[in-house]
């Protein structure tokens, strides 16, 4: 009975957390809407002029990416990836409409590069995120049809299975 009652805990904290995650995450996209909806009211002059000194915007893709690594046919640990995309402001509306044709795309790149081993070094070093980084610039170039995005990678985590 005394071995089940941490068990019972460390499962109502989870789902607290979880709880509280998803009420919190929509009050984030709501913030952003109400942003884009203000910078419309916006008179064509101040428009301009915020433009002129904000020339590029960031969309932040919602979820992150969790990629399992694979060792001897076994899971040994997962790489997280959060991915921002800088673009200019005229273009952000399309950049997020495009968003799970981009998910799609980083989606593929990323299994393809854990399953090459790309991940699997220990030590995560600049050259390898470099190289990840541009792949996923390649996949984004090809899923945004002309769009200028650039792929900016926010966060890196590998956490074992």
């Amino acid at each position: 009975m005394k071995a089940l009652l941490p068990v019972i805990a460390l499962l109502a904290g989870l789902t607290g957390g979880i709880y509280a995650a998803s009420q919190l995450w929509p009050a984030e996209r709501q913030d952003a809407v109400a942003d884009k909806s203000a910078e419309a009211e916006l008179t064509s002059d101040e428009k301009d002029s915020k433009d002129e000194a904000k020339a590029s915007a960031f969309l932040k893709l919602d979820q992150p990416f969790v990629i399992p690594i694979q060792t001897h046919n076994k899971i040994s640990e997962h790489v997280v990836l959060s991915i921002s995309m800088e673009t200019h402001v005229d273009h952000l509306d399309a950049l997020d409409a495009m968003t799970p044709k981009l998910r799609a795309a980083f989606i593929i790149t990323l299994y393809d590069h854990a399953s090459i081993g790309s991940f699997s070094d220990p030590l995560d070093n600049v050259k390898m995120l470099q190289h990840v980084t541009e792949a996923l610039q390649t996949s984004a170039d090809q899923a945004l049809n002309g769009l200028q995005a650039t792929v900016l990678i926010t966060n890196f985590v590998r956490q074992n299975a």
